[in-house]
């Protein structure tokens, strides 16, 4: 192995380690009645409680826990119950 060689590879450590080591989004950061996840997901909402999505991951982050709470449009996440009081 090249000394050149040898410094790229030190360099795209270095790099690559103070990338992982920046804090991200944690549980701490939602807001009531929200989950953090790491793959996120398709929400329900009181007007579509149970909306078409691929199985696919969206990005990280705080969501309404699945099957018991839905998504308002102002953000908050409530019990589906809410969605059916008159």
């Amino acid at each position: 192995m090249t000394a050149t060689t040898l410094s790229i590879f030190v360099i795209l450590a270095l790099f690559g380690s103070s990338i992982a080591g920046r804090p991200g989004k944690s549980q701490a950061d939602c807001k009531l009645n929200e989950v953090f996840t790491t793959c996120g997901y398709c929400e329900s909402s009181c007007g579509d409680l149970w909306p078409m999505c691929s199985y696919t991951c969206k990005k990280p982050g705080c969501y309404c826990p699945t099957g018991d709470f839905v998504r308002l449009p102002d953000g908050d996440c409530i019990p589906i119950a809410g969605c059916f009081k008159g």
